[in-house]
């Protein structure tokens, strides 16, 4: 069951990140309003974007490669009416259709940037 806030089931935001206390502290912030899903590996982002997850956050290090399977993790994510939000250094190499439906972010975005960017996910009825 996900958890309420005032009586309403919260949206579901998925934290993809390779490594790092980064999405740990996003985390954080982020869990008095959403429900945070972590993933390590695609096929963890993947499962959470088919169970119905409302915002994808890609946590991106300037060093970090993603290659195709990224291309393909948002894609899906894109297809499946997900918000994509990447934060980080650099892009992910998309191609231009999808890179201009993509959010990008500073490494470090505020708080007030985060919550306006994730402003008006809908909870999913899938439980």
């Amino acid at each position: 069951m996900k958890p309420e806030f005032q009586g309403k089931s919260l949206p579901v935001v998925t934290i993809f990140s390779k490594s790092g206390p980064l999405a740990g502290d996003l985390a954080a912030c982020l869990s008095g309003r959403f429900r945070i899903d972590r993933a390590t590996s695609l096929q963890g982002a993947l499962k959470s974007i088919a169970v119905g997850c409302q915002a994808l956050m890609i946590l991106k290090a300037a060093d970090e490669y993603w290659g195709p399977a990224c291309t393909d993790l948002v894609k899906q994510a894109l297809s499946d009416k997900c918000r994509v939000l990447i934060l980080g250094s650099g892009g992910l190499g998309l191609e231009s259709d999808l890179d201009s439906r993509v959010i990008y972010l500073p490494p470090l975005p505020s708080p007030q940037i985060l919550f306006a960017n994730l402003a008006g996910l809908e909870a999913s009825a899938q439980a």
